[in-house]
């Protein structure tokens, strides 16, 4: 073999085992419970234990604390709320009570749904 051959050996090594590293070492973190997969569609997190995928890098929003009775945390356009349900319908609605932590979090994700 001559020195052209080697070379092109050398080269197509370092190419296989640096794309094998980016696959290896992606900048994508997940939540605990998930795990980062490489797909067609690039990096995801995968869930270990349910069927549910969800982009990298998500921020994790804090949970909504609630005294008294509350049926439910409800989310929609408008926040996170304190729910209590009579009769099957909405009978009071108020902001979770953890509003600091709340606000630093949307300072930080103003675009956070």
């Amino acid at each position: 073999m001559n020195f052209e051959m080697y070379l092109s050996y050398f080269v197509l090594l370092v190419a296989l085992v640096s794309t094998n590293c980016e696959r290896n070492n992606p900048s994508c973190s997940c939540w605990e419970g998930y795990k980062a997969e490489y797909n067609q569609n690039g990096y995801q997190c995968v869930a270990l234990s349910e069927f549910h995928i969800m982009p990298c890098n998500m921020p994790k929003a804090p949970k909504c604390l609630c005294s008294g009775k509350v049926s439910n945390i409800l989310k929609d356009r408008t926040g996170t709320w304190c729910t209590r349900y009579k009769n099957g319908a909405e009978f009071r609605r108020w902001p979770c009570e953890n509003t600091r932590e709340w606000d630093e979090f949307f300072k930080k994700y103003p675009d956070f749904i």
